[in-house]
């Protein structure tokens, strides 16, 4: 399955939104127990925000999950598909695309979405002609 240019950047900028996406959820976290620890203590800053932060950050987070399942499905089926690569690898990477999306996704798109040819050892082996 070969993807044409556009839809490979369409697809890699996805893929990087997945895998920044536990990064995101600890600097959600991070700010909110920041402000509930320094509320009303004087020592942390006075952020009148705080509500439209959080609902509009919760906003992102309810885009990009279902995002998350969406790029899961789509290498799920791109390594079905997938017939030339190593089935070890393919297995081992659809495996982490399923359990760690976030590492999964950025390693199966480098391998095999966006080079045009793909490395020989992440390929099958061509059979010996005899």
């Amino acid at each position: 399955m070969r993807l044409n240019t556009p839809l490979k950047v369409i697809v890699g900028v996805l893929s990087l939104i997945v895998a920044l996406l536990p990064i995101a959820f600890i600097v959600v976290w991070g700010v909110s127990y920041f402000l509930v620890l320094t509320e009303g203590t004087g020592a942390g800053p006075e952020w009148e925000g705080f509500d439209a932060f959080t609902v509009a950050t919760w906003g992102f987070m309810c885009v990009v999950v279902p995002l998350s399942y969406v790029m899961t499905a789509f290498y799920i089926a791109h390594g079905i598909v997938n017939h030339a690569a190593s089935d070890v690898l393919r297995i081992i990477l659809l495996v982490l695309v399923v359990y760690m999306p976030f590492l999964g996704i950025p390693f199966y798109y480098c391998l095999y979405i966006l080079p045009t040819n793909p490395p020989a050892w992440a390929m099958k082996a061509e059979p010996a002609s005899a």
